[in-house]
């Protein structure tokens, strides 16, 4: 099919903000989903913004159902621009970016940023829970939804697409100023709200999935009919969006009037794979007239805060303390992690240590971990999870496990875990800048052969673990497979170390990047394309080839260099 004259290789696309929200997720999208042939970006902005603080991301109690308010977080129309360069154009697929800001002179700098590596804009008029004068400021009103159009295609030369809000009673009346003021496009619709939260740090946030469907129905109806009064043709591209999961709610939106597709919250908890399977099954669904699409979609809420109480707290240093808690996490594996909340101050993600019962390691670092360590025995902490990749350790045989820092702690929980099985490690090695900072030593001592470094030599080996790692591989201690957890530069130092012994296969990272969500939808933790928090944090080797250990993202989105 074509869209604005572009052949394009699938219906379906991501919804602004959902999932393709970086470069790197975008193009294993172009490279790997062929049904989906409108690649969207998150909004971008003229400057660097954080967005909110975590929780920004949770489920409501309507099956389906979430709310979000992420805060337009993005790393600026510059430093996207310079990714940009590296992607676009992308074959076969259109790439809308959107974009937001509060001034159309504002919005035009943005635009004309960015309009030589995107097909079209989105331009954002709808989100429910920004500052007063962006988003759905703009959208609600037919005079400044106008404005804006005109001032933007006066001066730029690729089309727009406009993103509106359900959130008014005159719909039509607004989609008519945009097709009026010149917009190539409609999108509908944006989330509902905003509703209040006690979970989002924001206070409040739009309302996506199932229970925004009946409304995004009714306006992409509306829309249709008012561009057929306007004398639009069928082609006039609307993408319709909002609670869609499954073949029948796309034939509906089909029939209400839509061209192109989105689906953004039911693939929360998706990883790659499964987002790769569950859109090539609803495609044969639509040609097969089937609807066999739902068996993909999580029955389960996967967002429940529960309670545990700390029994125990070892002060190792003074910003490092292991908490222990009153039970374990259900189904949790080595490898796993949780996510864990202080209301009105954050939520933080944390790697197991061990799970018989709960036990995490913490530094002080931030606001949440500092307030963490106010906590008493006695007290409760909110936790959800587990979340992520697992590792599969039956392909554990004599392993060689390194863990640095706060790293030590899931690689705790594995060697334990591998003992239980019958399978004791090969060696563990740990290490730290310091002595002070050495968690666990005599426990995994009583599991296997441990060797410790610290950068001072105050304890054990003086130097980098890596440097103890390689002198001990080459006495020829038995290694089979090996895993990492720690800063990146010392695991892919350490695995390059181990590829000269085993395959790439057998050589697994535990990565840690800066997650949000824990479910896949906010992207910032991408690396090489996946979303560490879901397709990891147990990775191959093999499969992080460019990224890992050079770059990471920074909580706006922007790549930034480990070097």
């Amino acid at each position: 099919m074509k869209l604005l004259g572009k052949e394009i290789s699938g219906i379906f696309t991501v919804p602004s903000g959902i999932v393709t929200t970086n470069l790197g997720v975008i193009k294993k999208f172009a490279d790997e989903i062929p049904e989906v042939g409108v690649l969207t970006t998150k909004s971008i902005g003229l400057l660097p913004k954080p967005g909110n603080m975590e929780p920004i991301y949770a489920e409501i109690p309507e099956a389906g159902s979430y709310v979000n308010a992420v805060g337009l977080g993005n790393p600026g129309c510059e430093a996207f621009r310079d990714e940009l360069k590296n992607v676009y154009p992308l074959e076969s697929r259109f790439l809308l970016v959107s974009i937001f800001d509060s001034t159309p002179e504002g919005m035009l700098k943005v635009a004309q940023t960015l309009e030589n590596y995107a097909d079209a804009f989105e331009l954002n008029f709808s989100c429910p829970h920004a500052e007063k004068g962006y988003g759905m400021d703009i959208g609600s009103s037919c005079e400044l939804t106008e404005k804006y159009i005109r001032f933007l295609k006066e001066k730029i030369k690729i089309p727009i697409f406009v993103k509106l809000t359900p959130n008014v009673t005159n719909f039509g009346e607004i989609v008519e100023a945009a097709i009026n003021a010149g917009a190539d496009g409609i999108t509908a619709i944006n989330t509902a709200g905003p509703l209040k939260s006690s979970i989002l740090s924001h206070g409040k946030g739009g309302m996506s999935g199932k229970g925004v469907k009946q409304k995004a129905l009714e306006c992409v109806k509306i829309a249709r009919e008012t561009a057929s009064k306007l004398g639009k043709g069928n082609d006039f591209p609307i993408i319709g969006m909002g609670g869609i999961s499954n073949a029948d709610d796309v034939r509906e939106f089909l029939d209400a009037g839509a061209t192109i597709i989105g689906i953004g919250s039911s693939l929360t908890g998706f990883d790659t794979e499964k987002t790769k399977k569950f859109f090539s099954t609803i495609l044969k669904d639509l040609e097969n007239n089937t609807n066999n699409s739902t068996e993909f979609i999580l029955q389960k809420k996967i967002m429940h805060y529960d309670d545990y109480k700390i029994t125990k707290i070892d002060e190792v240093d003074h910003d490092l303390r292991i908490f222990y808690f009153n039970k374990p996490i259900p189904e949790a594996l080595p490898g796993n992690f949780v996510f864990c909340w202080i209301q009105g101050i954050a939520e933080k993600p944390f790697s197991i240590a061990y799970n018989n019962p709960l036990m995490l390691v913490i530094r002080a670092v931030g606001p949440f971990t500092k307030k963490m360590f106010e906590f008493k025995v006695g007290n409760t902490l909110k936790v959800r999870g587990p979340y992520g990749k697992h590792y599969d350790t039956e392909k554990m045989k004599d392993a060689v496990l390194v863990g640095g820092g706060t790293g030590i702690a899931p690689i705790y929980f594995l060697a334990k875990s591998l003992a239980e099985k019958g399978q004791r490690p090969s060696g563990v090695f740990i290490g730290g800048r310091h002595a002070s900072q050495i968690i666990l030593e005599k426990e995994f001592r009583k599991i296997c052969q441990t060797f410790v470094s610290t950068d001072d030599g105050s304890a054990g080996f003086k130097g980098f673990v890596t440097d103890l790692l390689k002198s001990e591989l080459e006495k020829e201690l038995e290694i089979k497979s090996f895993s990492a957890a720690g800063p990146e530069i010392m695991m892919l130092k350490s695995g390059e170390i181990a590829k000269k012994y085993i395959p790439e296969e057998m050589i697994f990272m535990s990565i840690e990047r800066y997650y949000k969500c824990g479910v896949g939808i906010c992207g910032v933790c991408e690396c090489d394309g996946l979303r560490s928090c879901i397709d990891g944090p147990i990775m191959k080797l093999s499969e992080i080839k460019n990224d890992f250990g050079h770059y990471h993202r920074d909580k706006t989105g922007k790549k930034i260099n480990y070097r």
